[in-house]
């Protein structure tokens, strides 16, 4: 029964990321299939290969579950205005002779009350480009304070898929890893707010009045007493350090309920965002910008990670990485761990 529910399973992922062609999700394929069929030359039964695959494939069940969680939590904040209002807000208090740290700023906010980096940089990300294009910044230098602040956000977030995946992988807990990484965390932090405030100086926003600010007040209700809670739930939760699921599910209703009283969404509709993405804007000016999130959205890191997790069980099996462990293993200062865990992240 395994051995045919997982065959199947694997049928189903492969075809949908060649129906896609979602490249990275083929060549994860392939490079397990090739692993695959390594173990069976080595004298290893089918039985093994999918036992060892359904094994480690399990351990991605609590990034899985985040990573519904992470689709409807983002298009349930689209719809409620809170996104938007963090937008609308954030544009409205930005000082243009630090636009660029600003960008840095807001964007590692987002991303750590939404733990997600493509989350963030398909809502704010996007506004703040359009902002610099209007305002005649190079998008580039923008776009790159954007990819450092959504990073900063995504690793340092107890809804981060990532920091889940490597908290349920280890088997410690997300909030003990999270404090600890404080320590390594400010300084660079700190730093890099600096070069982007030095930056800035050389890179000035045109004071010209955006259009993106108007086109959100005139299609949300920005009531900060309802559009900012389900951040507000997620601040206290993170707090009292409440399973990270539960304050995600909570948020996620809360938003839902902010979405239909507050900007009048009909609940099926809201239901239609969670599953399937918010694209209500559809060929307006706002398209760009407020759109995105879903559950649906998030399939192609589903099966990134079902494959890959399987992936690891099979170097296991094979014992390829054994003469990495046993070079890294001997680590004497902690000079020789940062060497390490550089090396073997690269």
């Amino acid at each position: 029964m395994k051995k045919t529910l997982f065959l199947f399973m694997f049928f189903f992922l492969f075809s949908y990321v060649v129906v896609n062609k979602f490249t990275l999700g083929i060549i994860v394929f392939i490079v397990y299939m090739g692993f695959a069929l390594m173990a069976l030359k080595k004298d290893n039964t089918l039985d093994s290969v999918i036992d060892i695959s359904f094994e480690y494939s399990k351990k991605s069940k609590v990034v899985l579950t985040i990573f519904i969680f992470v689709g409807a939590l983002t298009a349930s904040w689209l719809a409620s205005g809170t996104i938007p209002g963090i937008v609308y807000f954030g544009i409205k208090f930005i000082n243009p002779n630090l636009f660029i740290f600003f960008t840095f700023f807001i964007t590692s906010i987002i991303a750590f009350f939404l733990g997600s980096s493509f989350g963030t940089a398909s809502t704010i990300g996007i506004a703040l480009m359009a902002i610099a294009r209007s305002g005649n910044i190079d998008v580039n230098i923008v776009g790159a304070a954007i990819i450092s602040g959504i990073y900063f956000g995504d690793r340092w977030s107890p809804l981060s898929s990532s920091a889940n995946l490597v908290a349920s992988l280890t088997g410690i807990d997300i909030y003990s890893n999270l404090k600890n990484m404080i320590k390594s965390m400010i300084i660079p932090y700190l730093l890099t707010s600096l070069f982007y405030i030095f930056l800035s100086r050389s890179y000035i926003l045109s004071t010209n009045e955006n259009t993106i600010s108007g086109l959100i007040l005139n299609t949300y209700n920005l009531d900060v007493r309802f559009i900012f809670i389900p951040v507000v739930a997620i601040v206290i939760f993170s707090i009292l350090r409440i399973n990270v699921r539960i304050s995600m599910v909570v948020s996620i209703i809360l938003a839902s309920a902010v979405a239909v009283v507050v900007q009048k969404e009909k609940i099926t509709d809201v239901i239609k965002y969670l599953t399937l993405g918010f694209y209500k804007f559809d060929g307006t000016s706002l398209e760009k910008i407020i759109k995105g999130g879903g559950v649906v959205s998030m399939l192609n890191a589903f099966i990134l990670i079902i494959i890959s997790c399987s992936l690891v069980g099979l170097f296991e099996q094979l014992n390829i990485l054994y003469y990495i462990k046993n070079k890294i293993m001997n680590v004497k200062t902690r000079a020789d761990l940062f060497r390490n865990t550089v090396i073997v992240s690269f």
